[in-house]
């Protein structure tokens, strides 16, 4: 594991918002996941926000919680992603490694836009309920430098 974020959401104010890390996985077990990233990364502890965006689940924590916390919301990320896929050049079972992270990263500028269709918001309410929708609402992305 890298020793920061995949993705590093900054609020408005240049607080940590939100750490996201991105894996073309499946099946994973999320609080031991979140256990060893936060011990491997531990800059992440300092967002009010952690998200680990697998290919079949997106796990989401509100705050940190002390020791191994099951995640606040577990959503499906297939339904969360495929409105920004075009079927006609790519499909979600298409999306492995860096393809499956840039279709990530272009999920979070489109949160970060906060101009969201309101059938994928209420599709997506778990964005709304969290506080996180709102919260990204003009906020700045960091990204890894490629290698």
């Amino acid at each position: 594991m890298n020793s920061r974020p995949d993705f590093l959401v900054t609020a408005r104010d240049g607080k940590p918002l939100l750490a996201v890390e991105s894996h073309a996985v499946e099946g994973i077990d999320p609080v031991q996941f979140r256990r060893d990233y936060l011990e491997s990364v531990p800059s992440a502890r300092y967002s009010a926000f952690l998200m680990v965006v697998c290919r079949d689940r997106t796990f989401l924590w509100t705050n940190h919680h002390a020791g191994d916390a099951r995640p606040d919301y577990c959503a499906d990320t297939r339904s969360a992603l495929e409105p920004f896929i075009d079927p006609r050049r790519i499909t979600f079972d298409r999306l492995y490694g860096e393809v499956f992270e840039m279709f990530v990263s272009n999920w979070l500028f489109a949160l970060v836009r906060n101009n969201l269709d309101s059938r994928y918001l209420r599709a997506q309410g778990w964005l709304v309920e969290s506080g996180l929708y709102a919260a990204m609402r003009e906020a700045s992305i960091e990204m890894p430098a490629a290698a």
